[in-house]
Order: structure tokens, then C-alpha cells, then sequence
């Protein structure tokens, strides 16, 4: 069958990052690791690259491929939409923690806006502070409650 294939980056997720449109075999379809072969010989996955997990929805598959910057890839069918239309949460944010890079040595950051602002503006904001060095690979802002400490946070630049 024919996909059209999507990639979605751990950092910032959307579905603009565009790849080949690839024909798989439904039987590639029965393991990881066949799978796996089928998108390196389609140019979807690097040599030597592997798959931790996949997932067959209505017109789409969700690939979760190891050791990559990728968070996952999506092949879905011509005409469908590679993502869901709706969020499932939040469109702006008022809490925000910075995760260095690992081995960076830098500790995490706690921001707080006292109004709602969106991901990207934060980032962007963050990035003008010189917080966020948008030239180092592996950093994170997160907005997940479990990460922000509010008696740690400062102001958002």
C-alpha cells in the first residue's frame, strides 16, 4: 500500500516535516523488525536504525523508532491527515521548565508568565534570554505539571 510519510521531531512537534510517499507490504506489517526493514529499503529509516514500537491505526501507522531525534514517524494513507485536527490540550501555557542537555551540566530552569502564552513564544523568548542555546542538540521545554515547581520558578523573560 501506498503512505505518505510524516515526520514528527521530540522537540517540537507538528506534522510539516514532509518524507517520501512509500509503498509497504501488509506483511511487513506483522513485526518490528519486519517493519523495521521495510522502511530502511523505503529510505524512511537510516541503515542500521530500529523501530522500539509501532501501532496500526484507521488509516495511519505510528512508528516510535529507536535512538532517534524523531518521536515518531507517520505513515499515513494519501488524502488523510497525518495528525489528529484537534490538540488535546492546551494551546498557551503559564508554567515552564527548561531541561538542559544531558551532560551539559547546566541544571533545569522553572518560568512562570503571568499571562498565558504559547510554547513557541516561550521558547522564542527564552532563546532571546540566552536560557536556550537553539545551537546544542537534546534540550526540552516542558509544560507537564510534574516538571514545574513553583517556589523554584522566575519570571519568564
Amino acid at each position: 500500500m501506498q503512505y505518505e510519510t510524516r515526520y514528527v521531531h521530540k522537540i517540537a512537534p507538528n506534522d510539516k516535516d514532509v518524507g517520501p510517499t512509500v509503498d509497504i507490504d501488509p506483511a511487513a506489517l506483522t513485526s518490528k523488525t519486519k517493519l523495521a526493514a521495510a522502511l530502511r529499503n523505503q529510505k524512511v529509516l537510516s541503515r542500521g536504525d530500529s523501530i522500539d514500537t509501532f501501532r496500526i491505526e484507521n488509516d495511519r501507522i505510528v512508528v516510535f523508532p529507536k535512538a532517534s531525534i524523531w518521536h515518531s514517524i507517520i505513515l499515513h494513507l494519501p488524502g488523510t491527515a497525518a495528525l489528529p485536527p484537534k490538540k488535546t490540550g492546551p494551546d498557551t501555557y503559564q508554567h515552564f521548565t527548561y531541561k538542559p542537555p544531558m551532560g551539559s551540566g547546566a541544571s533545569m530552569q522553572r518560568f512562570r508568565s503571568t499571562s498565558p502564552v504559547t510554547w513557541q513564544d516561550a521558547r522564542d523568548r527564552l532563546i532571546a534570554a540566552g536560557v536556550i542555546d537553539p545551537k546544542r542538540q537534546g534540550w526540552f521545554l516542558s509544560v507537564a505539571k510534574s516538571d514545574y515547581i513553583d517556589k523554584l520558578a522566575k519570571a519568564l523573560p
